[in-house]
């Protein structure tokens, strides 16, 4: 640990570790599509959204620099992968080295690998030699929020968009940390994250619009997560983004970053977020494009889609 009480870590500055606006930079098609969440479902605007960013921005680098507090945040990590059970695959080599180091990097974490092919996972995951994972079974929020959407989603081939629905479910339910299966966190994370209640990626890997390859919460069932999720679940809402967009999409964007976003910049307004930056002393990355639209991977793309059938399954017709 540093000297200088101005930084959590050494040599780099409080306000690197942490992204807290919506840029100004963001495209006209993206922000019509921001600006519709903020106000169809928070009744707010871009510009209030972006001042409550910066106040929980401010708030951010403050908390960061209290280091002496404890640890206190749900010692639990989350990797979702989700396949076709009929013909399953693995994950390619390289992410499965990723998510081992996790594994390793934080040995008296729990954590929970979820899937829909347990049996088919298990063959891939004794092989790296760790102890500490729980493989548990997606069902097992077929009465949670959301779980209609993802079986629609699934019942498509759309491994990735089913997993937008899963990672916040499992985050809502059990609480710790959920990170995509080509991030993996490091031994330096806890000591960043434990003056927080939420924790969320803030990339912008869509330009505005934060992530969700990580997302984060210290207690379980957590109103920014439970909200969300309520959405997804609304059939006759969904009806309403369905039909705007006319196709897909407008399902996808109610599990997607920009409600994430949205809901972040509106409703956390007296709340402990860190929007977390990747860095070398957050997590390794490695773009993994092995779900979205690969055939190798038995996924769909979404030009492919059966809508007849995703709206019976969605319930909407």
């Amino acid at each position: 640990m540093t000297e200088n009480n101005n930084q959590i870590l050494p040599n780099i500055e409080n306000e690197t570790l942490i992204q807290m606006t919506i840029p100004e930079y963001i495209t006209q098609q993206e922000k019509e599509t921001q600006v519709f969440f903020l106000q169809n479902e928070f009744n707010t605007n871009l510009t209030d959204a972006n001042e409550n960013m910066r106040v929980l921005r401010e708030r951010a680098c403050s908390l960061i620099q209290e280091t002496n507090l404890p640890d206190d945040f749900i010692h639990i990590t989350h990797k979702i992968w989700l396949t076709n059970p009929n013909h399953p695959f693995e994950p390619n080599e390289h992410t499965q080295q990723l998510v081992k180091q996790q594994y390793i990097n934080l040995p008296n974490y729990r954590h929970i690998f979820w899937t829909n092919v347990p049996e088919f996972c298990k063959n891939f995951i004794l092989a790296w030699g760790v102890n500490n994972i729980e493989i548990r079974n997606i069902i097992e929020f077929r009465e949670y929020y959301g779980y209609r959407v993802y079986e629609a989603f699934m019942n498509q081939d759309l491994f990735a968009n089913a997993c937008d629905v899963v990672k916040l479910q499992v985050v809502c339910k059990y609480g710790g940390i959920f990170s995509d299966m080509g991030w993996s966190l490091k031994t330096t994370l806890p000591m960043i994250i434990k003056n927080f209640n939420i924790i969320i990626n803030g990339e912008f890997c869509e330009p505005g619009i934060v992530s969700h390859n990580i997302l984060g919460s210290k207690i379980t069932e957590h109103y920014l997560y439970t909200t969300i999720l309520k959405k997804v679940d609304d059939i006759p809402t969904n009806i309403f983004y369905y039909e705007r967009i006319k196709n897909i999409w407008g399902m996808i964007e109610l599990c997607s970053p920009r409600m994430l976003t949205a809901a972040v910049s509106t409703i956390c307004k007296d709340e402990k977020v860190l929007l977390i930056v990747n860095n070398e002393y957050t997590c390794d990355r490695y773009h993994n494009n092995s779900w979205f639209g690969e055939g190798k991977y038995g996924s769909n793309v979404h030009v492919n889609v059966d809508y007849p059938k995703l709206e019976k399954d969605l319930q909407i017709i």
